[in-house]
């Protein structure tokens, strides 16, 4: 092989071994998480699920012989369980003390807060709240309440699952009833029953016996509610989700800035990253493991030992990692910084041979 083919060679070599090591600074600097950032999204995740296994429903106080109910002489009622779930209780209970609250109660009567007809099978003073979804704090039974509000209505779902709409009010407008409706729901967040969890009211249509004990979705869902399954568990089951998606930012936040970043140069960097969305993707599924554990293992399937949020937090997070994978967005971003890499060089080098030439011309001229 001539002298000038090894030199062509050891020339390519180099050039390929050198965008090799740009590539993987770049992955490992914009992409890919290196040992301390995984550690830290598993470190939140194992935070959060340890806040949710004794603070959120602690399963310690499940009972694990049925599916739903509390082990003898601990607790009768979920805003017991656990020291998450007792301090909402107890903000939510003050509020309710309030005479703001008395006030509401006072003021935003509503038509759909009956206790008692003999036309609806199974309604009573425990689980009026579950059975009309004007109580339900989502978007549906906001709707619902609001329309009933406005037309003087009482909507309620009875034993069958069937939906029965009892019309005698008096109508109202929309901008009244929507203050109403937003009063009422104030009003009764603090009471010992509390809200129903949002969107719970919906399984209580469904046909058939429930994987539950073999109980109707209907009884299913008004013994959740009279154990305490409500709008309060719903919050108390936020925090562990909120703790570790806090943590994972905390650190890798922490971790920008021991990189020489100021505060806003961190900040500004953490918007749509992919390094923290995976590891809070990370963080995430690791929460999900714990909580799957603690239904099936711990609590032996107990249904209130399910933190849904939980879920939820995890399929959102999967999504931007999903995308990303999907449009390989690292492999276009490495390739667009090597090029720009290059093209930099380059650049550098024409404007050296530039300066070279000029100097040459002005040699010759003063010679």
């Amino acid at each position: 092989m001539k002298p000038c083919e090894l030199n062509i060679e050891k020339e390519a070599q180099d050039a390929f071994l050198l965008n090799q090591d740009i590539s993987h600074q770049f992955l490992l600097s914009e992409c890919e998480l290196d040992g301390t950032e995984i550690a830290m999204a598993l470190l939140a995740g194992c935070v959060g699920g340890l806040v949710d296994l004794f603070c959120v429903n602690d399963f310690r106080v499940l009972r694990t012989d049925k599916a739903i109910g509390f082990r003898s002489h601990s607790v009768n009622n979920l805003r017991d369980a656990g020291a998450v779930n007792k301090g909402i209780s107890k903000v939510l209970a003050w509020f309710d003390s309030t005479r703001l609250a008395q006030w509401l109660r006072d003021k935003c009567k509503v038509p759909y807060d009956k206790t008692r007809d003999g036309e609806v099978l199974g309604l009573c003073h425990f689980v009026h709240r579950m059975m009309s979804p004007g109580h339900s704090p989502d978007w549906i039974g906001f709707f619902t309440g609001v329309s009933d509000i406005m037309q003087g209505n009482f909507t309620v779902i009875d034993n069958s699952g069937q939906v029965i709409v009892k019309e005698g009010g008096s109508k109202v407008s929309f901008l009244k009833a929507l203050c109403i409706q937003t009063g009422h729901l104030l009003s009764d967040i603090g009471s010992p029953s509390g809200l129903p969890y949002p969107f719970l009211h919906l399984l209580m249509r469904l046909d058939g016996k429930s994987p539950i004990d073999d109980m109707t979705w209907n009884r299913l869902v008004k013994n959740l509610y009279i154990k305490g399954y409500n709008f309060n568990v719903f919050l108390a089951q936020h925090v562990p989700v909120l703790l570790s998606q806090m943590l994972v930012s905390a650190g890798f936040f922490l971790k920008l800035k021991n990189g020489d970043l100021s505060c806003m140069e961190a900040l500004s960097k953490m918007d749509n990253n992919p390094k923290l969305e995976k590891m809070k993707f990370i963080a995430s599924m690791v929460l999900v493991v714990m909580n799957a554990c603690k239904y099936r293992v711990l609590a032996h399937g107990n249904i209130m030992a399910i933190n849904p949020i939980a879920y939820i937090k995890a399929a959102k997070s999967s999504v931007p990692v999903a995308k990303r994978w999907l449009m390989d967005e690292a492999e276009i971003k490495r390739h667009n910084h090597l090029m720009n890499h290059h093209q930099k060089k380059g650049d550098e080098l024409q404007a050296e041979f530039e300066e070279l030439i000029l100097r040459l011309k002005l040699s010759k001229s003063t010679t």
